[in-house]
């Protein structure tokens, strides 16, 4: 019989986590909430346990065994090729819905040091594995006190029924597990494969390929100071050179895989462009009248994979606040290079500004690696 803790009435849940952790080490499988289905778990270290877990797949043949990792960095030592797409999408999601199915025959996959039972039910006929960091506290701790892998599997309910305990404690085989009544999306997590930079869905889920796609998306970031000059143009400019450039990606009738955005170290939200710089813009056949300005953000900076600068106080802003963006942080006009500010100036200043931007982005655009570009099959 199946011991159930209840995570929201426990007067401690570190307990919680404890006895689950000794449950797992000593061999036995767990059920956990995730933020999707409820999952049976396993330690990876258990060789004798994998047989049950595999057994289990009969009430799910869908379900991929799973390691759960802590991070996109924890993701590394199981798929030290992991490409530069692969790492962005886990970059973006996690911790949520997405199972990434990589290749797990690398010769440095710490898959190669685990049992061979639990080598065989984690690696598929390609030779892949599937990784994810679940977005619940009790799989974190879990996975933070536990030594070795945590070995996932999904339990669906049965029907229409909400996702809950009762799909992990239907199974015998399963000795304890931890209630967190329904989950958060209450279905399964997308699995997508991906292959340098080609993307497939493998397994649906409640992430659809649109909502991924903008994930996957390349984003180039501009800054200068207000957002109405200088970074809308190149926003604009930039733009223009990635349609143009990757024309074909553009014109297939999905997400295009690259896009520019724009913002202020001190913009105010939500202000239009200035009128020279719309008039500049139409001089190379641009439209900037529907600009809004953006104030720079946390979020906004962890999403871009690039950031352009228009001078050295930009990015000495941004690095005085979030020091952790120094890698992907540049000036637009390379080192030591300055982009002055034309606000308050004739259009011809506009123009004259608008033209050395041109000039350095056609340089940057010819940095960008097409492996960095994801294309949805």
């Amino acid at each position: 019989m199946t011991h159930v803790l209840d995570w929201k009435r426990a007067d401690d849940p570190r307990d919680v986590v404890h006895l689950a952790v000794q449950a797992l080490a000593e061999g036995h499988l767990v059920g956990l909430p995730t933020d999707t289905f409820y999952n049976v778990a396993a330690s990876g270290l258990h060789d004798s346990v994998i047989p049950s877990m595999q057994s289990l797949r009969t009430h799910n043949a869908q379900a991929r065994p799973t390691i759960a990792v802590r991070s996109v960095a924890d993701a590394i030592d199981y798929a030290p090729g992991l490409s530069k797409v692969a790492f962005r999408l886990a970059k973006c999601i996690w911790p949520g819905p997405l199972g990434l199915v990589v290749d797990g025959r690398h010769p440095d996959s710490l898959v190669r040091r685990l049992p061979e039972n639990c080598q065989r039910m984690l690696l598929d006929e390609q030779g892949c594995i599937t990784l994810r960091t679940p977005a619940h506290d009790a799989v974190a701790h879990v996975m933070h006190l536990l030594a070795g892998p945590l070995v996932l599997l999904a339990a669906p309910p049965s029907g229409d029924l909400q996702p809950t305990v009762a799909s992990a404690v239907e199974l015998s085989e399963v000795a304890l597990a931890i209630d967190d009544g329904p989950t958060q999306y209450q279905g399964p997590s997308t699995c997508v494969h991906v292959e340098n930079n080609v993307c497939r869905i493998v397994s649906p889920g409640v992430l659809d390929r649109e909502a991924l796609s903008a994930m996957s998306q390349f984003v180039i970031l501009l800054v200068c100071t207000g957002n109405t000059c200088r970074s809308p143009m190149a926003e604009r400019l930039l733009q223009a050179k990635l349609e143009k450039k990757w024309a074909h990606l553009f014109a297939s009738g999905n997400m295009p895989p690259i896009i520019a955005k724009s913002a202020g170290v001190s913009a105010m939200a939500g202000c239009e462009a200035s009128p020279q710089a719309v008039e500049a813009m139409k001089g190379f056949g641009l439209d900037l009248s529907n600009h809004q300005s953006s104030s720079i953000s946390e979020r906004l900076l962890k999403r871009a994979d690039l950031i352009l600068t228009m001078t050295s106080g930009h990015k000495h802003a941004i690095l005085s606040r979030w020091p952790a963006f120094e890698n992907k942080l540049h000036l637009l006009a390379g080192n030591g290079g300055e982009i002055a500010d034309p606000f308050g100036g004739t259009v011809e200043m506009y123009r004259n500004c608008a033209s050395q931007l041109d000039r350095h982005l056609d340089a940057w655009i010819e940095r960008i690696p097409v492996d960095s570009l994801a294309i949805w099959k």
